[in-house]
């Protein structure tokens, strides 16, 4: 009989991380022909008299490796914070390994905030406008530029979503395919919108921003993009 070796192996992608974002199991072994393996989570220490809390079984990929992602917060795979330890099993040949602890902590104040335009960005109809947002505690945002409950003659929304985790999405703003208004100018200054209450009703659209998440304050951009 030919045994391969197994290799098999497994730990939490992190030793801590907050409710609301994904406690990540990463398996590794030398099995090359697309076995499954099964993982489950255990509250505190893994006891084999109790079941698992969450559980998945997956397919290895043909470099013999597989990630689990379990969803924590309220409603989700693991709802409270405290310490949870992960058992994989390769499920041919039954061998099993226990990762080490996973310490969850309540969830991260989420924010959304815009980092550029600055109040000193003024831009022209038909630049294309940079619009940086910093993330806390989330990795989406919903950015909405113009009001037309406001008065304002355009409202386009967008989700924007941070793929590789760094802490920042990034929009351009075609400001050539943006609706008019009243406004002639075409030139976005650093006037705080509140300060154009008494504009016209067909004011420039003005942009705001704020994450998906619960809890989170929108933030308002303060220059408005002139439209002629």
């Amino acid at each position: 009989m030919d045994v391969q070796p197994l290799g098999l192996s497994a730990e939490f992608a992190e030793n801590e991380t907050n409710l609301n974002e994904d406690a990540t199991v990463n398996v590794n072994t030398d099995d090359l022909t697309g076995s499954s393996v099964f993982v489950g989570v255990w509250e505190g220490e893994y006891d084999p008299t109790e079941s698992s809390i969450a559980s998945d079984t997956v397919e290895l990929d043909g470099s013999g490796d597989a990630t689990v992602d379990f969803s924590t917060g309220d409603g989700e795979d693991i709802t409270d914070d405290g310490d949870y330890q992960a058992v994989v099993q390769h499920v041919p040949s039954e061998v099993s390994v226990l990762t080490g602890t996973l310490q969850i902590g309540d969830p991260v104040d989420t924010t959304a905030s815009i980092n550029a335009p600055t109040t000193d960005s003024e831009y022209v109809r038909g630049d294309i406008v940079p619009i940086e947002i910093d993330l806390q505690g989330t990795d989406t945002a919903t950015m909405t530029f113009g009001a037309e409950a406001e008065g304002q003659n355009v409202e386009v929304n967008a989700t924007l979503v941070d793929d590789d985790g760094d802490g920042t999405v990034t929009a351009y703003l075609n400001t050539f395919q943006i609706g008019s208004s009243a406004r002639d100018h075409g030139i976005v200054t650093g006037e705080d919108t509140s300060q154009r209450v008494a504009l016209p009703a067909k004011r420039p659209p003005t942009l705001a921003v704020h994450s998906t998440a619960p809890a989170v304050t929108a933030v308002q951009f303060s220059h408005p993009v002139a439209t002629t």
